[in-house]
């Protein structure tokens, strides 16, 4: 025991530390398994429930009578989908990063999805930052809050169309007029902010949380500073257009189990997505999506088994296709790497 005997006062501290450290790192790593399979659980519990409710026969039979075209076309439209997405990243990326490849750009975007994939409200595809080299990873989480801000953004100016069209026979004329009137300049509010950044990063830097001594929450923060009105106009012309494409596809979907003019799909898929970000508490959204889904072309005269089966297909087009391409550049990459350090190595 001579080595014991010669180690410093530090030493000893970490040493006397160490088993406390462990315990500490195995019981966030419980609680982070815990809290993973506890999102598994709801999501599986609320697709069960959906599908009794609804009943498996009809959602079988629905299926065998889909017509297959409009399937096809919400599939092709997959690539549109991505491609609004990657030229969203292109751009806040291209602003820290001015030499990112192409290739840097939808490898980054595509394990962003693959990480977002199994977290509620795909918060994981913040991650996206860990695949960007030679960048500062706070301020590319700034420039993804900044996207994910004017995808909100987006989602909540649908969604809100979509649920004053179900609300207008629900309130009385002058309580619709009152809350459209408070959505709309709370919404002109937002947008004036966002396509101003100057003005936005004023604002922010006069929150006491923000403007703190922490050099990785001036770096978050630094994103905005960087982010110009010309940049943001561009950025909520992709997300406009990302979203009328999301929005598309949900509407062909379900037009493929059942007749519905495709006004009225738009104003339910906007009302789901709504209800849809503001309960992101499963994998990939699975259940809660259904089950607004449900509830909103129910209102609308559609079969609950067309509504179900058109939100299932659309998880599985928009988020699982993309989700394994993801993990398969992931796994390729960290092949590859480990491949070039055994090389490098021997």
């Amino acid at each position: 025991m001579p080595g014991l005997v010669n180690l410093n006062e530090k030493q000893w501290e970490i040493l006397l530390n160490k088993p406390r450290s462990i315990q500490f790192l195995q019981t966030k790593r419980a609680k982070k398994y815990l809290y993973f399979f506890l999102k598994i659980l709801i999501s599986v519990l609320v697709l069960s429930i959906l599908i009794h409710k609804v009943s498996l026969t009809d959602i079988l039979v629905a299926l065998e009578r889909s017509r297959k075209g409009y399937i096809l076309f919400a599939l092709l439209l997959l690539p549109v989908n991505v491609f609004f997405q990657f030229k969203k990243w292109q751009l806040l990326l291209k602003i820290e990063k001015p030499q990112a490849s192409q290739t840097e750009v939808i490898f980054s975007l595509l394990a962003g999805i693959t990480l977002g994939f199994v977290t509620p409200g795909r918060l994981g595809e913040f991650g996206r930052a860990i695949f960007v080299r030679d960048a500062h990873w706070p301020r590319l989480l700034g420039f993804i809050a900044i996207e994910k801000l004017f995808a909100l953004l987006m989602i909540y100016f649908f969604g809100f169309l979509g649920l004053i069209y179900f609300l207008k026979t629900r309130l009385e004329y002058f309580h619709l007029v009152l809350l459209t009137s408070f959505f709309l300049v709370i919404f002109a509010i937002i947008l004036f902010l966002l396509l101003n950044p100057k003005i936005f990063n004023n604002l922010l830097g006069r929150i006491h949380f923000f403007s703190g001594r922490s050099e990785k929450i001036k770096q978050f923060t630094s994103a905005f500073q960087a982010f110009s009105s010309f940049k943001a106009r561009r950025l909520l012309g992709f997300c406009l257009a990302q979203t009328l494409t999301y929005i598309l596809q949900f509407s062909l979907l379900v037009n493929a189990f059942s007749s519905i003019a495709i006004t009225k799909a738009f104003l339910a898929v906007g009302a789901t997505m709504m209800v849809k970000s503001m309960l992101p508490i499963a994998i990939g959204d699975l259940g809660v999506r259904e089950s607004a889904a449900i509830y909103f072309f129910n209102m609308l005269h559609v079969p609950g088994a067309a509504a179900f089966n058109a939100s299932l297909l659309l998880f599985f087009i928009n988020l699982l296709i993309p989700s394994v391409i993801g993990l398969i550049l992931i796994l390729k990459n960290r092949y590859i790497s480990n491949t070039g350090n055994s090389n490098s190595e021997a």
